[in-house]
């Protein structure tokens, strides 16, 4: 597939005037670098768009700008033509990763609605799509083990919930390649219950990505 340059999805994205200034700064972060790509904490103060951290398996930590907030949907883009999509913290769709989810199903029952209130045991049920060809494939997933932890960054440590969530897939041919069965992580905020940090899994892809909501952290921190 043939990606759209990430000023002109920018530029779909916003609809408006002054794209290009807003997204300036975070389009020279590049996501391709050697090492992880750090920004500051006032640097991310004076950012006029909220800014998040993205890690892909064992690959360097990459830094994307919030780009619209839609429908309940917040959608995240890089300098690299990647974009993420999520609703109550769950990641719904991809764009410009080597296997894209494109759609999940039953969303309005997702219990990450609930946000740091998931009570443990808690199932849902969904089904997947996948750009590599995969459609209406089923997953369930359960919520766990709840746990304290605490994040640092900038040297500073916050205090955060965690909650374990167990997936299984369902219906698909086993092989050693692919996991049939991974586990996503979401911590919140322990005083507000903000989500600061997510592990989620892109079905049949075995490197997790992991979120730092590198804005929300830096105000939660004053």
């Amino acid at each position: 597939m043939k990606y759209l340059s990430v000023l002109a999805i920018a530029v779909l994205l916003l609809g408006c005037s002054g794209t290009y200034q807003r997204y300036q700064e975070t389009l020279e972060l590049a996501l391709a670098k050697p090492k992880d790509a750090f920004v500051s904490l006032q640097h991310v103060k004076a950012s006029n768009t909220d800014l998040m951290s993205v890690k892909n398996g064992d690959n360097p930590k990459a830094i994307v700008g919030l780009a619209f907030l839609e429908n309940e949907q917040t959608k995240w883009i890089s300098s690299d033509q990647v974009l993420f999509t999520f609703q109550s913290g769950r990641l719904i769709r991809t764009l410009g990763l080597p296997t894209n989810l494109m759609h999940l199903s039953n969303i309005a029952n997702d219990p990450l609605q609930k946000g740091a209130f998931i009570e443990p045991g808690i199932r849902w049920t969904t089904k997947f799509d996948l750009d590599s060809g995969l459609y209406g494939h089923p997953k369930q997933t359960r919520f766990g083990n709840v746990y304290s932890s605490n994040l640092t960054l900038w040297d500073q440590d916050l205090a955060v919930q965690c909650v374990e969530e167990s997936v299984t897939l369902s219906g698909g041919e086993k092989s050693s390649e692919f996991k049939d069965a991974y586990q996503n992580t979401y911590c919140f905020e322990v005083q507000s219950g903000i989500l600061v940090k997510s592990i989620q899994s892109i079905p049949y892809v075995n490197k997790p990505l992991e979120f730092t909501y590198l804005s929300r952290i830096a105000r939660l921190l004053q």
